[in-house]
């Protein structure tokens, strides 16, 4: 019976798992033979991960004898992994027990049970994604389920078709639902009928609708299928009137339209195919196409209309066939054009051919073709002609395309010059011959050319007797040449030579090309030229009139200068042009505006002293200077534009108003130039009027800047006004002075509240980028600026204002940037007191006036209030700033359990009040006096922690002397810790202060800034009365500590008294505390781990102490009220720790030590790794400890006998891998 099993049976011996029989379904499970598998280990039948579960399961068989049903994996011989089913019975034969295992092949069950999950999910997703709109009803009407597309068409969310409810809302005529409810009860379904139903604005709109009966979750209701044939019937109508109007179109056409069906037949013959073919449809139609062609192309016909066909099958595009030959009802041959394509009617394949009779068209086209290949290059040249303006290249490309047009290896233009009457060779194609060379008239075939207006064709040049005697040496042979005329006006003449030994010549038909071609050359050549002198002359009317208009009508002088000078470069032909004005003294001139072909930086700022240079001379003569070669003339000054623009020509003249010179206006070339009367005239006349136009720029410039100076002022006040932080101030007063001065850098500088130095507010410069002006900052910001130091310090101690013409001479200044040369400082004056500086400099010498003084003093005072002002708001707010701070520490303070909470949370909150990264906190040993580390942040948290004995550093004198200690920096100070020093990062100072608790220091703590900020008075009180705050929590945190280990030692004596009343021996768990430590340590548990386990174990039956003493010493076994009555004392136990703070992990180990493995235990029924480790380490040598104990009620039982029942109840009472760990180290305990 075993061997016909349908199912592998394997029989296994209890004790060793080793299998002692098989049928032959286990064979063929595995792949092995019955003597390979006899012998073999049961865990060895499945993977290696799944041994420990078998073995799992073996157990339980063995223990319940067998019966239930779990699911494994098998291993074949082949590597598979087969699913099985497994089901076992316990049996003996005399004293030997065997278990019998029932293996069942469930692989065609799993594909199944994923086939249909597979299917569900694809019908899911074809339901949700269909573009056919698909719901399901009941017999009522009302809807159960829906995909989107069924929404679209009516213009419905899901929401409004929930809302509708029934699918009766849905019909546009109620009428119509009644006929569809009586189709579907007649026929049991319908099958696409159509009906209209009502979009949500209430139109309607044509759909098919099919109902299908099914039962939808066990209650019979219809599948609703919804099309939209809206669209459809809109393109059903046009297809049918397309036709008629196609066919109206076939019949009037002028092409022969023929329709072949796939047998090569006519199926339609239109009116022009009768007339082109001279045959009647009812005659054409049903013969085959061939008919129509001569017999001796019918051969290849098929075989080119079936490969035609086949591709089109795939391309369905028109195929044009080209020029093929017709054969007409009378015999007669006729050039036709051919165009095919197939179509598909009703499954059949069509071919539709358009047929154009070109007879008459290649009449034409052979007549045309021989005159477009003539025009067709005329006409191209004569286009490019047109389009090109500079004359050379016109000229150029004329010679190369008449070379190219005939086909000739050499030419030449000559231009007639009508001062000189003679020709010369403005450019030439091919051989030189010399470009510049002068021919007289009448010499060579241009002279002749010119001379008679007439072509000249030579068959051989060598023997002609007009050649000229400039080109004997080369061996010309045949040539042509033509004249270029304009309306009778001699151009020149257009001439093409060949050398000897080409086979090149010339004729009739080259002469009238070349003729034509020269005439559109010769009048592009005219146009060019009268273009060329047009521009000119226009140019320099626009030149005059745009100079006009600049200074007639804008008075910024950059725009005006910029205008001038573009002009006057153009209209001089110079590289350079520019413009240099006087200042305000009067003897140095500066570059106000330049023009040149490439950027020259050496120009930026360019100045010259009256007298110096080339515009110096100028500036002093006021006369125009005109030197041909710079380098030859000792006015001129190497470092002007001679080196940057590689200038050799210059032409300078004076700008003046009133007979008083203002500047000098100047153009220079590259090359050697000798200006004329006429030029030099043209740049005077420029420079009076340019002269006019900068003293009206001026003019209006100063009072533009005057009311923008008293604008700017009136609004800055306003501004001021509303400013509450001293940074914005300082920003205003940048901006400010952006729109008044010509300045290079900007700074605002306030004075410290130690009134040692100043401190910067805000500061700007310009022209450079980003990345360069934070560096710029950075450095100025380090600057340490006391009064009296520095034109700045100067006027913050002094309270006056000071203005410096050149700072590299004056003594006061401090050098920051060579290129400065003058420089304005204001003090700020608040109530008589200097608070602070407003510095302006410049590159320019001499660049600030009485009037910017003034202007800048009056700016300071309005800035003085503005910053006084806010000084008083920001004190205010420090003040403000410093209750929340302090309320919000005390706050996080109380909520602080343990110092090691708390101490962090006070640095980290009094380093973020004050704005920093960097302190400590130090706590006083009570036994020594030493100071102890506590708590670091910043670059003090990587100093040497090493304890700081009584009176030591810095920390040290604040613990003697009780009083706040302040350093400018921690590393030069003279009570740092000599051993320490070198760890202080240098460039950090700031406070230390005392921690008091009731009137004791028990600790200081630091607080470290990096310079050049330094501590105020008011960040020192804050400092100190945080570090009271902090003294108070520390003494509460001690009382708290205090209070707690007493509840503690008040718990572990409860406990000690529970032993006693519980157990023979009274050290029942500092034995269960051993234990539990050893197996925790072979487990590598932490320290933390092993010191909570044995709080665990001392502290685990303390909820006993609830229990009656009558439940608890019961001699016999308790009933289920007595058993309900003990199972609470694991929650009341952790009820009683779970208040104390340094207990808390120890509660969930005291409430779960009576959870069983398999999830049986008490009092939450936790099973497997959800009972903690702890808890699960406890059950175990709880339950040994329990067995061997002497109780009321029996004796203890042998430690062999203890280790046995632990071993039975491994996987199901206690966790097997603590059991087998606890088993391994109960000897060392013992």
């Amino acid at each position: 019976m075993i061997q016909s099993a349908n199912d592998a049976i394997f029989i296994a011996d209890t004790e060793t798992g080793l299998l002692l029989d098989a049928n032959q379904r286990a064979e063929a499970l595995l792949g092995l033979p019955i003597e390979k598998i006899v012998g073999m280990h049961q865990t060895q039948l499945h993977p290696p991960e799944e041994a420990e579960r078998y073995r799992a399961i073996f157990n339980t068989y063995i223990q319940t004898g067998g019966v239930s049903t779990e699911e494994l994996y098998v291993c074949h011989r082949d590597g598979r992994r087969i699913p099985v089913e497994i089901s076992a019975s316990v049996f003996r034969i005399g004293d030997k027990q065997f278990i019998q295992g029932i293996f069942r092949d469930v692989t065609e069950r799993k594909q199944a049970e994923q086939a249909r999950r597979e299917s569900a999910e694809q019908y899911q997703t074809l339901f949700e994604t269909t573009p056919v709109g698909l719901g399901v009803a009941d017999l009522n009407g009302n809807l159960l389920t829906f995909n989107d597309a069924i929404l679209r068409p009516g213009g419905y969310t899901r929401a409004d078709m929930l809302a509708l409810g029934n699918v009766a809302q849905l019909y546009f005529d109620p009428a119509q639902r009644n006929q569809v409810l009586t189709l579907v009860r007649n026929q049991g379904r319908l099958d696409q009928y159509p009906v209209k139903f009502k979009r949500k604005d209430g139109t309607p709109y044509d759909a098919l609708l099919t109902l299908i009966p099914l039962q939808f979750k066990g209650k019979p209701g219809w599948q609703a299928v919804v099309e939209d044939v809206t669209a459809r019937r809109v393109v059903e109508k046009a297809l049918s009137e397309s036709e008629a109007q196609l066919a109206g179109i076939i019949d009037s056409a002028m092409d022969a339209i023929i329709t072949i069906d796939d047998d090569q037949r006519i199926t339609r013959f239109n009116a022009a195919a009768e007339r082109m073919f001279r045959c009647s449809a009812t005659v054409a139609i049903g013969q085959p196409l061939h008919r129509l062609m001569p017999e001796r192309f019918r051969a290849g016909h098929r075989e080119h209309v079936d490969g035609f066909g086949a591709a089109q099958r795939t391309k369905r595009a028109i195929g044009n066939l080209g020029i093929l030959t017709g054969l007409r009802a009378d015999g007669a041959e006729f050039p036709i054009e051919v165009a095919i394509s197939q179509i598909q009617v009703g499954g059949k394949i069509f071919f539709t051919a358009i047929i154009r009779d070109v007879t008459e068209r290649q009449h034409a086209e052979g007549e045309l073709r021989r005159r477009a290949n003539e025009f067709a290059a005329l006409y191209d040249i004569t286009r490019d002609l047109a389009a090109q303006q500079d004359v050379p290249t016109l000229l150029q490309m004329i010679i190369e395309r008449a070379t190219a047009l005939l086909a000739a290896s050499n030419g030449t233009i000559c231009l007639y010059a009508n001062a000189r009457d003679d020709l010369e060779i403005v450019a030439s194609r091919g051989i030189e011959m010399g470009v510049g060379t002068r021919l007289a008239i009448g010499e060579g075939m241009a002279g002749v050319v010119a001379r008679t207006r007439e072509p000249v064709l030579v068959e051989d040049y060598a023997t002609w007797e007009h050649r000229s005697s400039k080109y004997t040496d080369i061996p010309f042979s045949a040539g042509v040449a033509v004249p270029m005329l304009y309306n009778g006006l001699l151009i020149g003449t257009l001439n093409l030579i060949e050398i000897t030994g080409s086979t090149r010549t010339f004729n009739e038909s080259d002469v009238r090309i070349l003729t034509l071609f020269a005439g559109h050359a010769a009048s592009a050549v005219h146009n060019t030229r009268l273009l060329a002198q047009s521009q000119q002359r226009l140019a320099r009317l626009a030149a005059l009139h745009e100079i006009d208009l600049a200074i007639t009508s804008t008075l910024e002088l950059t725009e005006r200068l910029n205008l001038v000078l573009r002009h006057t470069r153009d209209q001089l032909r110079a590289d350079v042009a520019n413009v240099l004005l006087l200042d305000a003294t009067g003897a140095t001139l500066r570059e106000a505006a330049r023009l040149g072909v490439q950027s020259a930086p050496a120009w930026h700022d360019f100045t010259l002293r009256v007298g110096e240079g080339a515009a110096g001379w100028v500036a002093t003569h006021s006369k125009p200077l005109a030197i041909p070669d710079v380098t030859q003339d000792a006015r001129w000054l190497d470092l002007a534009s001679s080196q940057i623009e590689n200038i050799t020509s210059f032409l300078g003249v004076p700008l003046s108003v009133d007979d008083r010179v203002i500047g000098v206006l100047s153009v220079s070339t590259r090359v050697r130039r000798e200006f004329t009367q006429e030029e030099i005239g043209f740049l005077m006349t420029l420079a009076g009027q340019t002269a006019i136009a900068i003293q009206n720029a001026r003019l209006f410039a100063e009072t533009r800047q005057r009311f923008t100076e008293l604008a700017t002022l009136q609004q800055s006040s306003l501004i001021f006004s509303q400013l509450n932080e001293p940074a914005q101030v300082g920003q205003r007063i940048i901006e400010t002075l952006e729109q008044w001065m010509p300045y290079e850098r900007t700074s605002v500088w306030i004075v410290a509240e130690s009134g040692r130095q100043l401190q910067l507010l805000a500061h700007s410069q310009m022209g450079l980028s980003p990345q360069e002006f934070q560096a710029e900052l950075a450095r100025v910001r380090a600057l340490v600026v006391r009064p009296g130091e520095g034109i700045s310090g100067w006027v913050a101690l002094h309270g006056k204002p000071i203005r410096v013409g050149d700072v590299q001479r004056d003594p006061r200044y401090i050098v920051g940037n060579s290129a400065i040369q003058s420089e304005l400082c204001v003090p700020l004056l608040a109530s008589g007191r200097v608070i602070g500086s407003i510095n302006v400099e410049s590159r320019l010498a001499n660049a600030f006036s009485e009037h910017d003084e003034r202007l800048l003093t009056t700016l300071a005072s309005q800035a003085a209030v503005a910053l006084e002002n806010a000084r008083l708001f920001a004190e205010t707010r420090q003040r403000l700033n410093e209750l929340e701070s302090v309320n919000r520490i005390s706050t996080a303070l109380r909520a602080a359990q343990t110092l090691d909470e708390m101490l962090p949370r006070l640095l980290d909150e009094t380093l973020a009040v004050l704005g920093t990264d960097a302190g400590v906190i130090w706590l006083r040993d009570q036994m020594n006096g030493e100071l102890r580390h506590a708590v670091a942040r910043g670059w003090i948290d990587r100093m040497t922690k090493t304890p700081v004995p009584p009176g030591e550093g810095v920390a040290g004198k604040v613990v003697l002397t009780g009083e706040i200690y302040r350093a400018r920096e921690f590393a030069s100070d003279p009570h740092a810790r000599a051993s320490v020093r070198h760890e202080i990062l240098p460039g950090w100072g700031g406070a230390c202060v005392p921690i008091r608790a009731a009137r004791e220091i028990v600790g200081v703590m630091f607080v470290a800034v990096a310079l050049p900020r330094e501590l105020t008075d008011a960040e020192a009180r804050l400092l100190t009365t945080l570090a009271e705050i902090a003294g108070s929590a520390i003494q509460r945190t001690h009382l708290h500590e205090a209070l707690e280990e007493a509840y503690v030692e008040t718990v572990l004596a409860l406990a000690k008294t529970m032993d006693a009343r519980d157990s023979y021996t009274s050290d029942h768990s500092q034995d269960l505390a051993q234990m539990a430590i050893a197996v925790a340590r072979a487990m590598g548990l932490s320290r933390e781990d092993e010191e909570t386990l044995r709080f665990a174990a001392r502290l685990h039956d303390i909820g006993k102490i609830g229990v009656p003493d009558a439940i608890l010493r019961k001699p016999g076994p308790l009933d289920p009220l007595e058993w309900a009555e003990m199972k609470k004392h694991p929650v009341v136990g952790a009820e009683i720790i779970q208040p104390v703070q340094r207990l808390q992990r120890v509660a969930p180990i005291v409430r779960h030590h009576q959870e069983k493995f398999d999830g049986t235990g008490y009092p939450d029924g936790l099973a497997g790794e959800a009972i903690p480790l702890g808890a699960r380490i406890l059950a175990v040598v709880d339950a040994f400890s329990a067995i061997t104990d002497d109780r009321v009620y029996r004796r203890g039982r042998s430690r062999a006998e203890a280790i046995a029942e632990i071993s039975r109840c491994a996987g199901t009472q206690f966790d097997p891998r603590i059991v087998e760990i606890f088993l391994a180290v109960i000897d060392q305990v013992e």
